[in-house]
């Protein structure tokens, strides 16, 4: 490898060590397809990193949507400077004609939750889900909140949602009412094709609760975005190392973090997570969860 290749090489890999200047940014930016050749060839593949691949030996990358991964950016500075929520470090973020490029810090002392799940104790799974409480609760003091308070994205523009739809982008809403609006409007094809159905959902609008505070919500807790330490079984053998994958962050409604939370969860996990984080939110969910039976087979008459 030439001599300059290898002094390029190293100042990369010090980002690792948390050494990231001016010069290093151009280096690994101009040296990117040569890390991804050398990285798929070096690194299996990410468990769970469909939009996210190994770098290096301490760093991941992923490149999407632009929109998407400003998203994300913007969440991970905001949650790193705000809170104790362990979260990657950004070591880079870029924009050019093929997307939006965003390298964070490799986290390796960790396993998914996902993989570890069925080997804990059920004290170390209540464990976790008291974390979590944690940072649910930190998030819904984050400050600074915008300066015109809004449901948007943590860059007070259009977000991304997968519950709502995993194409498109949505708003911004100025309110908690306009938000609750739209997400009727979503159904109203249903109605039109069914009187029952119509009526259903001006009844459902009106037991939606436009006072909801607006919060910022991670929007994706899911055990494939827990990483965990476990070395043994008792309660202090297991740590929460890292919350992940914050491009469907932003300012929401106070309780949708609860709505996204139970959404296509089952078992212990939703239990758990309904006793010890989101209790309290019986009505929002009844609604949520007949919105999406509509939108399935129509209500009968």
């Amino acid at each position: 490898m030439p001599g300059l290749l290898l002094w390029a090489r190293h100042l990369f890999l010090s980002a690792k060590n948390g050494i990231v200047n001016f010069f290093t940014r151009p280096i690994r930016r101009l040296l990117l397809p040569y890390l991804i050749r050398r990285a798929t060839s070096k690194y299996p593949p990410l468990k769970g990193g469909y939009s996210a691949q190994r770098l290096t030996y301490g760093s991941v990358l992923k490149t999407r949507s632009t929109q998407w991964l400003s998203i994300e950016a913007k969440a991970l500075e905001m949650v790193r400077k705000y809170t104790t929520i362990p979260v990657p470090r950004t070591l880079d973020y870029w924009q050019d004609s093929d997307g939006g490029h965003l390298i964070i810090e490799y986290i390796g002392d960790g396993e998914l939750l996902q993989q570890v799940w069925k080997q804990l104790t059920h004290s170390q799974r209540r464990k976790v889900c008291r974390t979590l409480r944690d940072y649910v609760q930190q998030l819904r003091e984050l400050v600074p909140r915008p300066s015109k308070e809004s449901v948007s994205s943590p860059n007070d523009g259009a977000f991304i949602d997968f519950r709502i739809s995993t194409e498109k982008m949505h708003g911004p809403f100025p309110t908690v009412a306009d938000f609750h609006d739209w997400r009727l409007d979503q159904f109203v094809a249903f109605g039109q094709l069914h009187a029952p159905t119509a009526l259903r959902l001006g009844q459902l609008r009106q037991m939606m609760n436009d006072t909801h505070p607006i919060v910022f919500t991670h929007g994706d807790i899911s055990p494939w975005n827990v990483l965990v330490k476990v070395d043994g079984l008792e309660d202090e053998d297991i740590t929460v190392v890292a919350l992940l994958d914050w491009e469907q962050a932003g300012w929401r409604p106070r309780y949708w973090e609860a709505v996204k939370f139970m959404h296509g969860k089952h078992g212990e996990w939703e239990e758990l997570g309904w006793e010890e984080i989101f209790g309290g939110y019986e009505q929002e969910m009844k609604i949520e969860d007949e919105l999406l039976l509509i939108s399935g087979p129509l209500l009968n008459t």
